[in-house]
């Protein structure tokens, strides 16, 4: 999935890499994903394994991200994924 609402919900609360293909590495190895805003400015950066890496919506600097489209780079392994993710929030 592409879109995630971090509102506290339980549900879809974070992104995070899900592989469901064979890439000819393993799970036992280190996953590093950043996000980057619309302007490239790196946002949030994470580096462990699957269970570990995982964007909740918060920044670097521990303030929540705005709701918007976001530039994600995945390395796992000698694989890299880049993509678009977008953080939605409720309207209340």
């Amino acid at each position: 999935s592409n879109v995630f609402t971090p509102n506290g919900d339980g549900i879809n609360e974070c992104f995070k890499p899900v592989f469901l293909a064979a890439t000819g590495d393993t799970l036992a190895q280190c996953i590093d994903m950043e996000i980057y805003d619309r302007w490239g400015v790196k946002v949030y950066q994470s580096s462990g394994h699957t269970d570990v890496v995982c964007w909740d919506g918060s920044t670097l600097h521990k303030a929540k991200a705005k709701e918007g489209t976001y530039y994600y780079i995945i390395k796992f392994g000698k694989s890299t994924y880049k993509g678009y993710v977008t953080l939605l929030k409720d309207k209340k």
